[in-house]
């Protein structure tokens, strides 16, 4: 029976349709073992004679190691992003100064950043002081006031 012996191609469409399966559903698994039911073709090709369940213990073998070599590989070069703070907007707002738009009354105003109206905790200061927000925890952002000589570039554009 042709399936309790596969060929090398056999092996090859195999790790193939896992590379497939890694481009529509990423998550840096389904290409380690594609690459090990490839390999593994390479190994059959020059090798016809192992049984299935050798073929079966061969590709697990290979796989477990590319998929550990993989994951070393990635953890001492991860990818760099050229926008690191792209999904984390509060933490793009952190140095920047801002205008208070609705006046700091018992620790909390409102500031306009990029257009739409931000919650801020700070010291009580009225509407038009220009702040700097030095912490972000979620979606709350701290402030201080700052002097017009204290503002660097930093500023909020205009």
């Amino acid at each position: 029976m042709q399936f309790l012996h596969p060929t090398y191609w056999h092996w090859w469409a195999f790790g193939s349709m896992l590379l497939i399966l890694e481009i529509l559903l990423p998550g840096a698994f389904f290409i380690w073992t594609g690459i090990a039911a490839i390999a593994l073709g390479f190994l059959v090709m020059f090798m016809p004679y192992l049984s299935f369940e050798s073929q079966l213990f061969i590709y697990s073998i290979i796989a477990l190691i590319s998929v550990i070599l993989g994951r070393a590989y990635f953890a001492k070069n991860p990818i760099q992003s050229e926008q690191p703070l792209l999904n984390e907007r509060t933490v793009q707002y952190l140095g920047r100064v801002f205008t208070v738009v609705e006046p700091i009354i018992n620790g909390m105003g409102k500031v306009q950043i990029d257009g739409s109206f931000w919650r801020v905790e700070g010291e009580d200061c009225p509407e038009g002081t220009r702040v700097k927000i030095v912490k972000v925890s979620g979606m709350h952002l701290e402030v201080i006031i700052v002097h017009e000589e204290e503002i660097l570039e930093t500023s909020e554009p205009e």
